[in-house]
């Protein structure tokens, strides 16, 4: 089984959104001086409890940035900066999802990265493993000491203590129709980024997590990043 980096999102100062233009056209939807009521919908999630009202509420109060980065390829990306931050952040989302956008993304992303290597960090990496049969999440959570949580028609594994989200590492099993595959994906956050060899720390936490199949233990052995 081979890991896939589905999502990374990247972390930037607000001095380089100048120099964004020269890798696609920046629209604001919400600064200072701006709200753009139509744009701003794009930053809602149809895939949340909360209501289109109430975090289009949240956007306006809780953000002091939000825009979309429109690239050469039609592809779109989201940079927001909350109130309380120092930085600005942009998503590139979906890097794995077996269609033409997704390859797209990674001219994107490889663009991205090769212009602003120096001006960015990970902050997010959304690792994802595809299988046809389902993972077994009864044991992987027994064996990691987590709660199995449904919601909607994902699965969520949680650490005893965390609540919504979980600072450092959050891990979530669903099955993507389109392709009839089962997705076992892995977020980890910020703090795996603080460490000096963070891809290699990354590869050893998904090795500890077994992946079993028929009550056959299955390790990853291999994760390959597509930037």
């Amino acid at each position: 089984m081979t890991g896939f980096s589905d999502s990374v999102v990247f972390e930037m100062n607000s001095t380089i959104l100048s120099k964004l233009s020269l890798f696609g056209v920046v629209r604001v939807a919400k600064n200072g001086l701006i709200l753009d009521e139509s744009l701003l919908s794009e930053f809602v999630n149809k895939r949340t409890i909360k209501g289109k009202s109430k975090q289009l509420l949240e956007l306006k109060n809780l953000y002091q940035y939000l825009a979309i980065l429109e690239t050469q390829t039609g592809l779109r990306y989201k940079i927001m900066q909350h109130k309380t931050a120092k930085k600005v952040n942009i998503t590139f989302q979906g890097l794995k999802q077996y269609t033409e956008i997704s390859q797209l993304m990674e001219y994107d992303l490889r663009d991205f990265i090769a212009a602003f290597k120096n001006d960015i960090q990970t902050m997010r990496l959304d690792v994802a493993i595809d299988n046809k049969e389902p993972f077994n999440i009864k044991a992987i959570a027994e064996n990691t000491n987590r709660v199995i949580l449904n919601r909607w028609n994902t699965t969520y594994l949680k650490t005893a203590k965390e609540k919504n989200t979980n600072r450092h590492l959050n891990i979530k099993h669903y099955y993507k129709q389109i392709v009839e595959l089962y997705r076992l994906e892995f977020v980890f956050c910020k703090r795996y980024f603080q460490s000096k060899e963070p891809f290699e720390l990354i590869e050893k936490t998904i090795k500890n997590y077994p992946l079993i199949e028929e009550n056959t233990s299955l390790f990853l052995k291999q994760i390959t990043y597509n930037f």
